[in-house]
């Protein structure tokens, strides 16, 4: 059963994955014809090793997505085997054919060109044109005879024409573009966080809904929230009553629309239904707790009279109580591979196929530290969670799986030049994806961590209608989004009946959201004005979280539409093959040239371009030579040997020269006659290509699949090479391009996952080699085989051994640095969102207060905070007054880019200023939020090389590192909460009323600051002791924890001081609607400030850096 899971894991026959293994197959297939055909019958001589490399090279450029990456690489290729002849004649042509002199000019070369290729975002330069590049150069220059040469090298250039000629015809015959693939990815991680969205809803109606029929049970209708909500509910009831009364009298009220939503992965099309289809259901609320369980009957429930509806809703479902909304959990998605049995509890259980032993595996085993998505869901199904919790881990799972999908698509989409704009939208996509993925697990926290009980009657019971009204609109519209990007027929407009209606509905939840906010400064100037309890400070904000994140998420759908419907704007209407002639092929063929035209056009100007004929400029001409000189050494410096940049290169250089070395001279180049022993150092020099990586967990990692693969594709190639031996031509040649074609179809899976890639590509290589070569020596000899993994063993091995001893780098060390820059970025863009939203780094100058001009920054005295106090005191009562006299003036106050409350007085023609300071301080957030995500994503995939690392020395602290990685994603999501709460900026009310926290806050800000001095430290090994036991260290950090901990609690303190200031002066009331996001935003710096000690705390597991040779030798 184990083998079966892991065989459908990879084997997911998906359109996509058969068009590339088509595409691979293809032309693998081609170019073994070719090496199969007997050209020495018609008179023409080809070389065994080309005919044999050319399929490998259409293997090697085979595997990507995009068509337009493989055509891309297959012209990268053709340039570096271009590269690699003209050196190798220029070198002969230098040393008079002494081949042994050229070691030393080859093993610079080599540095050169890897310190290159190393250099980001190179287009040409990459890593396969350096693996074809030096391939080609150690084989034509140190294993082939000196009269050869020339032959030789004119028959790798034919042979890689004719890979690009095979690449472009199979990649026109299945052709695939990046841009399109993530469109569709789009689609699907919309219809997920919609899926993910309604799962929320429906942990929220089956955690408070019980328990508020119980409350509406017992007769606690007196509660002033209950009350004053249940009235704004009857008041949009009775609105939609009328609405409806008055298109029965003939006058329509919206239109309808003309498209049928479901719950289903794939929903409608809108071209295929004129008129409402309503959806099937069997429950009337959204989320209610029969909704997980689907065999429940409908009669059981009672039908309530009316519930809040939006536009989308009752568009939907026209005169009618029911929701719009269902959702059997788990019908959204594909099933996976374990069968399951439904229970009557709402339980599931596997069935009896699987293993035990295989439950157990994989529940010891991390969700973080399994690659593979089948086995992380299955660790999941393993857990015993409830069906609810059990389905939303799993769509967190597959979200995160399908946005790092699209990043990787994204990577290759980039190629695709002409579709600039379109991919800016996509990386935008991505990142708000990332968020909101973010966003809705910390809603999902926030419910299930719960409410005290005096919170939930008070304030989460009367939002309940409310809430289940917004998370049904917004589901809804998230649907029509999705059956708009579906529909490759429908014209996105403002004047198209399906888009008034979206817009509509996005205008009603706007309403909505603004009708609520309204009524808790209602309900909270009546709170205050009475006798009840007063409601605890720390679940007053963790309400206001909750509440703040469910209606910004609402609000953010007019967002996603504006860039969802600008991606769909820009897809191309012609077909994928028409868009890869057009625009791919003749970029990819014109590239190269015009690159050089630039570079000799750039070179040329730096060298020539300040010449002058006066005799007057030559001192400038001077200069000018010297500033050139200067920055070429510049460029050299930074590129080849900045920031330890020189390592890779010359392990690479080393590893190359050492192992060609030992077989040319002990082969003397040439002198073996039966050809073998050249063959098979060609097999090892290769392996060390192939395998060396820039760090030792990374070549261990490769050469481990590298082995793995050669063993498989040496056992396989032999025997069909051996059945292929006892058919005669020409059936033999039929069997073998059948065999060729079959073997890579299948092989393509693995290599195009990321995991097995490695082992698959040596795999159908090695396939290759064996079965061509022993077709065209006519020797079936097991020892072929058997030599052939030998001597890639002993390349994997050479290799080791040069990245251990040539100054070695290793990726554990690495991470341990990138951990603790990633921490130090949290806490720096923690204190950058903070200040951005309470504008700290704005001075107030002066107040308008009935003409006089209060000052705000006169120190932090008993007298000076009475005094201000008071101020306060007055800014609000006056700013009642003026509201109170002239609501026609609301538009200022939700001007938060202005920060216009009318209060706080800008210099005259500083507020252009002040914008443009804002806005880039905010795109400083977003960077970082971005760069801390990317960052997270490279340490997630460094573990496997820590991992192996890590094996042969201290296999246990490897779940430190996992458990580190863990914590960084955990703070991560705090802090895009907190960004979420902290944007748009505080309104004028806000930042003056809450300037008292400005100085316990500054200390915050302090420690933090501090704490990243003790990073450093830390990153040294040298965190600063006070005491002299042996836990000094620990002691020292938990006590630093202490103090961050202390320096939040005094601005709790502070904040529950001013509320209770406001409260008793009658005030706070007057600070709602936007006290709502303040309140959500305390809570969320005390979520990041508990996950930034839990992260603090859990970085002295790798505080020491012992060096590895210690470690393996167990030496302290």
């Amino acid at each position: 059963m184990g083998f079966y899971e892991s065989f459908r894991s990879v084997y997911n026959f998906n359109s996509i994955k058969v068009k590339v293994s088509l595409v691979e197959a293809l032309a693998v297939s081609i170019s073994a014809i070719v090496a199969i055909l007997p050209w020495k019958d018609w008179g023409i001589v080809w070389g065994d090793g080309t005919l044999i490399y050319t399929p490998i090279m259409c293997l090697m450029v085979t595997n990507n997505v995009s068509s337009f990456t493989n055509i891309h690489l297959s012209i990268t290729m053709l340039i570096g085997t271009l590269v690699a002849v003209f050196y190798v004649y220029i070198i002969m042509l230098i040393t008079r054919d002494i081949v042994w002199i050229t070691f030393f000019p080859t093993f610079l070369f080599y540095f050169i060109i890897t310190a290159i290729c190393n250099i980001p975002n190179r287009k040409w330069m990459t890593g396969l044109f350096l693996k074809v590049c030096f391939l080609y150069l150690f084989m034509t220059l140190y294993f082939t005879k000196i009269e050869n040469m020339n032959n030789d090298s004119i028959e790798d250039i034919y042979s890689m024409l004719f890979v690009v000629a095979i690449v472009i015809i199979a990649s026109l015959v299945f052709p695939t573009l990046a841009s399109r693939l993530i469109f569709g990815k789009v689609i699907k991680t919309m219809n997920s966080s919609r899926t993910y969205f309604l799962l929320v809803g429906n942990l929220f109606e089956d955690k408070f809904g019980k328990i508020g029929n119980n409350i509406n049970n017992n007769s606690n209708n007196n509660k002033i929230f209950t009350k004053a909500f249940a009235k704004m509910e009857n008041q949009i009831i009775k609105e939609q009553q009328d609405k409806s009364n008055s298109n029965g009298n003939g006058i329509v009220e919206k239109p309808m629309l003309n498209v049928s939503l479901k719950s289903s992965s794939s929903p409608i099309s809108l071209s295929q239904s004129t008129t409402i289809q309503e959806i099937p259901m069997n429950i009337y609320s959204i989320g209610v707790t029969p909704l997980l369980k689907s065999q429940t009957p409908i009669d059981q429930y009672d039908i309530p009279e009316e519930k809040l509806k939006l536009t989308l809703a009752r568009s939907m479902n026209n005169g009618g109580n029911k929701s719009a909304v269902i959702l059997d959990i788990g019908r959204h998605r594909s099933k996976t591979s374990t069968s399951t049995i439904n229970h009557p509890s709402g339980g599931t259980t596997t069935t009896a196929a699987a293993s035990t032993t295989t439950s157990n595996r994989l529940r010891s085993k991390s969700v973080l530290s399994t690659p593979n998505l089948k086995e992380k869901i299955e660790i999941i199904k393993n857990q015993n969670l409830n069906p609810l919790d059990e389905e939303m881990q799993i769509l967190e799972v597959e979200l995160t799986n399908r946005i790092a999908t699209m990043t990787t698509l994204l990577s290759e989409s980039k190629g695709e030049r002409w579709n600039d704009n379109l991919n800016d939208n996509y990386d935008q996509l991505i990142s708000m994806f990332e968020m909101t993925l973010k966003q809705l697990i910390s809603i999902k926290s926030s419910i299930q961590s719960g409410f005290s009980q005096i919170s939930n009657e008070e304030l989460i019971q009367p939002l309940i209608p409310f809430i289940q009204c917004l998370i049904e609109e917004v589901y809804l519209q998230m649907g029509i989004m999705i059956d708009i990007l579906n529909n490759p027929l429908f014209n996105i407009n403002d004047h198209d009946s399906v888009s008034k209606v979206l817009l509509k509905s996005f205008d009603e939840t706007q309403e909505m959201v603004d009708r609520v906010k309204g009524a808790f400064k209602q309900v909270v100037k009546e709170y205050q004005e009475s006798n009840n309890q007063l409601l605890n400070n720390d679940d007053l904000t963790k309400v206001h979280y909750f509440v703040h994140g469910i209606l910004s998420f609402s609000l953010q759908q007019r967002q996603f539409a504006d860039i969802l419907f600008g991606v769909k704007k820009l897809q191309h209407s012609s077909s994928v093959r028409w868009e890869l002639i057009r625009y791919g092929l003749l970029m990819v063929l014109t590239g190269f040239p015009l690159m050089l035209i630039k570079r000799i056009k750039f070179i040329k100007n730096k060298l020539f371009g300040g010449s002058s004929s006066s005799s007057a400029s030559s001192s400038k001409e001077i200069k000018n030579d010297n500033n050139l000189f200067i920055s070429i050494c510049k460029w050299i410096y930074f590129h080849f040997f900045k920031d330890d940049k020189w390592r890779f290169p010359l392990q690479m250089s080393i590893g190359l020269t050492t192992g060609t070395i030992p077989f040319f001279f002990v082969g003397d180049g040439v002198s073996d006659d039966s050809g073998m022993f050249v063959t098979y150092g060609v097999w090892t020099v290769t392996t060390i290509v192939f395998i060396i990586g820039p760090s030792v967990g990374a070549s261990i990692t490769q050469g481990f699949r590298e082995s793995r693969g050669t063993l498989g594709g040496a056992i396989v190639g032999f025997a069909i090479s051996l059945l292929c031996s006892v058919i005669p031509t020409p059936y033999k040649e039929i069997v073998i391009i059948v065999f060729v074609f079959i073997f890579t179809f299948f092989i393509s899976y693995p290599h195009q996952n990321k995991i097995h890639a490695q082992s698959a590509e040596i795999c159908e290589l090695t396939f290759l080699l064996v079965l061509l070569g022993q077709n065209l020596t006519h020797d079936f000899d097991y020892m072929f085989a058997v030599l052939r993994t030998v001597h890639i063993i002993f390349g994997v091995v050479w290799n080791a051994l040069i990245c251990l001893v040539v100054f070695p780098f290793f990726t554990y060390k690495n991470t341990r640095i990138q951990i603790f820059q990633i921490t130090n970025s949290l806490s720096d863009t923690f204190i950058n969102i903070i200040i951005n939203g309470l504008r700290m780094n704005e001075q107030i100058n002066n107040i308008n207060n009935n003409g006089g001009s209060i000052d705000f920054n006169n120190g932090n005295n008993n007298n000076n905070s009475i005094k201000r106090h008071q101020d306060i005191k007055n800014i609000l009562i006056n700013y009642d007054i003026n509201i109170s006299n002239n609501n026609n003036n609301n538009h200022n106050n939700n001007n938060y880019l202005d920060n216009i409350n009318n209060i706080i007085k800008l210099p005259i023609g500083s507020l252009e200023s002040v914008k443009y300071v804002r806005e880039n301080m905010k795109k400083e957030i977003y960077e970082s939020l971005k760069e801390i995500r990317i960052g997270i994503d490279g340490i997630r995939d460094s573990l496997s090389s820590v991992e192996s690392e890590l094996y042969f020395v201290s296999p246990s602290k490897t779940i430190k590192y996992y458990s580190l990685a863990e914590n960084l994603i955990s703070c991560s999501t705090r802090l895009i909460s907190l960004e979420n709460s902290f944007d748009p900026i505080f309104t004028d009310l806000i930042v003056l009323s809450m300037f008292d926290l400005n100085k316990p806050l500054n200390d915050l800000f302090q420690q933090l600051i501090q704490s990243k001095s003790d990073i450093k430290l830390l990153m040294a090994g040298k965190f600063k002791s006070t005491s002299s036991s042996s836990s000094s260290t620990s002691d020292d950090i938990f006590q630093h924890c202490q103090l961050i901990n202390e320096k939040w609690n005094a601005v709790q303190q502070e904040f529950k001081s001013i509320r209770l200031f406001l409260l008793n002066e009658g005030l706070f009331h007057i600070l709602h609607p936007y006290q709502i996001q303040f309140g959500s935003g305390i809570h969320s710096i005390e979520l990041f400030i508990q996950s930034f000690i839990l992260l603090f705390e859990d970085l002295r597991s790798i505080k020491d850096e012992t060096s590895y040779l210690k470690q393996f030798l167990k030496l302290k």
